[in-house]
C-alpha cells in the first residue's frame, strides 16, 4: 500500500458469515477484504504483536519504540478512532472491486522500522500495511467490534492470554 491510511472500518456480515474490512488511504484509494472465522485466529494473535502460530514476539523492543514515526501514527490513530467510515465519493480499487478473501499473512523487515504485514488472498496481491504497534491498536479496537457483533463464539483466551503483559495493548 503506497499510500498512507487515512480510515479504516470491519463490520460483519450475517449472510457472508465473515467480517469485511476497509482500508482508505489519503488518494481516496479502497481496500477491501474477508476476514473468515479461521483467518481470524491468525489475525488476531499479530494484532497483539505475537506470531500468528507460536507463542513469541514479532517485534523487538527496538522496532516498538519509533520516536520519529509517533507524530504520524498518532494522528492516524485518531483519525481511524474518531470518525466515522467515509466511502470515497470515486474510489480507486488498486486490488479491483470485489473484495479479497484472505487466506494468509506475511511479515517483512521485522527486525526494522519498516516492518510490513501482508495480508495475502490464494492468489494475487494482498493488502500491505506498517506492522507497528500505533496501528495494531486502532485495528484491534476496530476488529473487536465486528467480532462482538459476529458472536462466533471463538475460544479466544489463549489468544488474549498470549498478550499478557506485550507491550501492545
Amino acid at each position: 500500500m503506497p499510500d498512507s491510511i487515512h480510515q479504516m472500518h470491519a463490520t460483519y456480515h450475517a449472510v457472508e458469515d465473515r467480517i469485511l474490512l476497509k482500508i482508505k488511504t489519503h488518494n481516496q484509494c479502497l481496500y477491501q477484504a474477508w476476514l473468515t472465522r479461521r483467518f481470524i485466529t491468525l489475525f488476531l494473535p499479530a494484532l497483539h504483536g505475537k506470531h500468528p502460530n507460536k507463542p513469541e514476539m514479532l517485534l523487538d523492543d527496538d522496532a516498538i519504540s519509533l520516536p520519529e514515526m509517533e507524530d504520524d501514527f498518532m494522528e492516524m490513530l485518531s483519525a481511524i478512532l474518531q470518525a466515522p467510515f467515509e466511502e470515497p465519493e470515486a474510489p480507486e480499487f488498486p486490488l479491483g472491486e470485489e473484495p479479497l478473501l484472505l487466506s494468509r499473512m506475511t511479515f517483512e523487515n521485522l527486525d526494522t522500522p519498516e516492518a510490513t504485514w501482508i495480508l495475502e488472498p490464494e492468489d494475487g496481491n494482498g493488502i500491505e500495511l506498517p506492522y507497528h504497534p500505533n496501528l495494531l491498536t486502532p485495528m484491534l479496537q476496530i476488529m473487536n467490534k465486528a467480532l462482538q457483533k459476529a458472536n462466533w463464539q471463538l475460544n479466544l483466551e489463549p489468544i488474549l492470554e498470549m498478550s499478557q503483559g506485550s507491550r501492545l495493548q
